[in-house]
């Protein structure tokens, strides 16, 4: 929203502002609450996930105003969130949190420290004071020595840092001034209680709560990266009854919004959701709180990592994207058995039958390499030529990804499966290479990475060299080519068409008949346009000089000088 409308925004009465904030992008919400008449029913109209997002990008003040009209729940959550790394509590984190609500108001500080877990509390004071008491033998300056202190009853002695001394004073004088015995319990504690139990007990609560979210612990989260087959999705504990939106609705969390304006694609499963009924509120609802909770274990497999509004955007995408998958995969795109699917299944038995499917391809792929190449599979993947290069790549990570064919960058344009369409492109590629290989296999007899003379094999320089072979010799064979040879193989394999040089087709389709059968050379013939292709684009300059450099020759292996060359 710019600038300039705010002035017409604060004009607008209550309910005006509330309908655009509820029709704004997440970026903007935060500027809405900071312009809206009841900034704090706006942010109870959002769940506690979307209230950290919105502030995450805001400086000390912006998020201070914000989180001044935070609910309880939305404090917590906070805290859960930005305190810890893993198991273990980040002291400096948490000293930015006290600062931040002792920003806000006196009231938002108090509230967090009487309702936050005493033992979260106390951990995270244990870690950055010292306390003592006043009845102790030896004088408070001498257990103390130079570092600051302060003391608010003459009894308990705090020290702290001096860079932190104002922060923690400030809230430990608003926990004595408004509820004493919260103030000596936490100063008890910090004399008493054990470290090391203290914060694993703090962590435990911690999960306990964000697990009610959706968020489990990092390794029960991964399993629903476990694959299942098509018996264990039929045993799946069913849906008894449509899943209840009650527990968002008690909490005014917009599920539904924070799900679908982070992720706008129109996947099979946005098609059978508008296909529920207008009157059916609860299916939907409860449907996009299921899908919350899916996202939210996909962001806890990854651990926890809210740090920025891209990476939560890209956990909701991969549970949208494999719960569409696995819509697919056991309907057909047949909207009405996959409406009644929604409605019996648990989107989390979906999401993994949709991962299942993509997972066999990683499965085959890793097969490929473990077959025809010693140096396991990222050297596989180094070894073919584009674009079968990164499509493995992609399949070989943790969580195989689809990488579009038609991309320019690689390294931008993967994503998560969503579609059978996107399976069937990349199982077609996986059976290419597969095919080819084992057809080819019967000219080399070491794994492609140690057959000798091929210092840097490629899928390319191997095809290459065997039809380069076919021609020259009369059958195909990896050892490399004289230069002589080489320049007899450009003089017969080269034919000019309006002034391009191109591969003679016949002597092409010769080699292709030699190695393939009839339908074998379909499934190919993508591949093989591509191969050709590249093997014109590199040599059809060489045609007709009499002096070539084989060092510059990439799709042929050329001996120069007793070296093979590429």
């Amino acid at each position: 929203m710019k600038e300039r409308n705010w002035e017409q925004f604060e004009s607008l009465d209550s309910k005006e502002q509330e309908k655009l904030f509820q029709e704004s992008s997440l970026r903007d919400r935060g500027e809405i609450i900071l312009h809206a008449h009841e900034p704090g029913r706006l942010i109870h109209l959002i769940s506690k996930e979307e209230l950290y997002l919105m502030t995450k990008e805001m400086d000390l003040e912006e998020k201070s105003e914000i989180i001044r009209h935070a609910g309880t729940p939305q404090l917590l959550f906070f805290s859960d969130v930005d305190c810890w790394h893993n198991d273990r509590i980040q002291p400096d984190q948490f000293l930015i949190w006290l600062e931040t609500l002792e920003k806000a108001t006196p009231q938002t500080l108090l509230k967090w420290l009487v309702y936050a877990d005493y033992e979260f509390v106390t951990s995270c004071f244990k870690q950055i004071v010292q306390v003592i008491k006043a009845e102790r033998e030896y004088p408070v300056d001498e257990a103390l020595g130079d570092v600051p202190y302060f003391s608010l009853d003459d009894n308990y002695y705090v020290a702290v840092n001096e860079e932190n001394l104002e922060t923690v004073k400030r809230a430990l004088e608003v926990l004595f001034e408004n509820h004493r015995g919260r103030y000596v319990a936490l100063l008890e504690g910090i004399l008493s209680e054990f470290e090391d139990p203290l914060e694993e007990e703090a962590y435990q609560i911690r999960q306990t709560r964000l697990a009610d979210r959706g968020f489990p612990e990092k390794e029960f989260a991964w399993q629903i990266y476990r694959p299942i087959t098509d018996e264990e999705f039929e045993r799946y504990p069913k849906k008894q009854v449509a899943v209840s939106a009650s527990s968002a609705e008690s909490e005014g969390a917009s599920f539904s919004h924070y799900l679908m304006r982070m992720s706008a694609s129109n996947l099979f499963l946005d098609t059978v959701l508008s296909a529920i009924p207008y009157d059916e509120v609860n299916l939907r609802e409860g449907l996009h709180e299921e899908l919350t909770w899916l996202a939210n274990k996909v962001l806890a497999a990854e651990g926890l990592d809210f740090s920025s509004e891209e990476k939560v955007k890209s956990g909701i995408v991969r549970a949208r994207s494999y719960v569409s998958l696995g819509l697919e995969v056991k309907y057909e795109k047949d909207v009405p058995r996959a409406l009644k699917g929604l409605r019996t299944r648990w989107l989390e038995s979906l999401f993994r039958m949709g991962f299942s499917r993509a997972f066999q391809i990683r499965e085959q792929a890793e097969s490929v390499a473990k077959e025809y190449c010693s140096g396991g599979k990222s050297r596989f993947a180094d070894y073919l030529n584009e674009p079968y290069r990164p499509i493995f790549r992609a399949l070989y990570q943790i969580v195989p990804e689809y990488y579009e064919v038609s991309a320019q960058n690689p390294d931008v344009e993967l994503r998560d499966f969503s579609s059978l369409a996107d399976i069937e492109r990349i199982q077609a590629s996986v059976d290419q290479i597969q095919l080819i290989l084992s057809k080819l296999r019967r000219y080399f007899k070491k794994p492609l990475d140690q057959v000798d003379h091929f210092a840097e094999p490629t899928l390319l320089n191997l095809i290459g060299t065997l039809f380069a072979s076919a021609v020259v010799h009369g059958k195909p064979s990896d050892q490399p080519l004289t230069l002589s040879q080489f320049k007899t193989f450009l003089k017969k394999s080269f034919q000019s068409e309006q002034g391009k040089l191109y591969l003679e087709r016949t002597i092409r389709d010769n080699f292709i008949d030699r190695c393939f059968d009839e339908s074998e050379r379909m499934r190919l013939r993508s591949f093989w346009a591509l191969i050709f292709q590249e093997i014109e684009e590199d040599l059809c300059g060489l045609v007709g000089h009499k002096d070539i450099d084989a060092r510059f020759v990439s799709s042929v292996r050329v001996l120069s000088k007793k070296k093979v060359v590429s």
